[in-house]
């Protein structure tokens, strides 16, 4: 009887980590597609708050765009992979001026001339003007393009 009892003794501890193991790696699967479901519902809800400046939009427009970005910028100053890129095509003398496109940083530094520029841009950009804007999700980046 004692042999029985050692057995069992052996056996229900083995039982109850494999029991315990199992719901883990079950409840783990299912934690890990939630945290992937949330993360996608915030990349769309990041996205589509410059979605709405998309194609042909006045220079009042892409000054608001630009603001956009340069708040969005303050918020993420920590977290740069939600800093997206502005870039401007067919760009015009703007008095002689040279503007350079904000592409997303991945310093400080480079955060700082992000900013330079994206102020310089809203400068720049005339009122008048309509301009067009394109949205172009690269993975995890977002670059924005602006074309005159």
């Amino acid at each position: 009887m004692f042999p029985k009892i050692m057995l069992l003794t052996t056996l229900i501890p083995i039982m109850i980590f494999g029991s315990g193991l199992s719901i883990y790696n079950t409840s783990y699967d299912t934690i890990q597609d939630s945290t992937n479901k949330l993360e996608n519902s915030e990349k769309s809800a990041f996205y589509a708050v410059y979605s709405s400046y998309e194609g042909d939009r006045t220079g009042v427009m892409v000054k608001n765009l630009i603001s956009d970005l340069i708040t969005n910028a303050d918020t993420y100053e920590d977290d740069f992979s939600k800093i997206p890129s502005l870039k401007i095509y067919d760009k015009i003398d703007y008095n002689n001026s040279d503007v350079e496109d904000a592409i997303s940083p991945k310093t400080e530094k480079e955060f700082n001339q992000y900013v330079s520029n994206l102020n310089s841009m809203k400068n720049l950009v005339e009122s008048k003007h309509t301009y067009n804007i394109e949205l172009e999700n690269r993975g995890d980046i977002l670059e924005i393009t602006l074309y005159y």
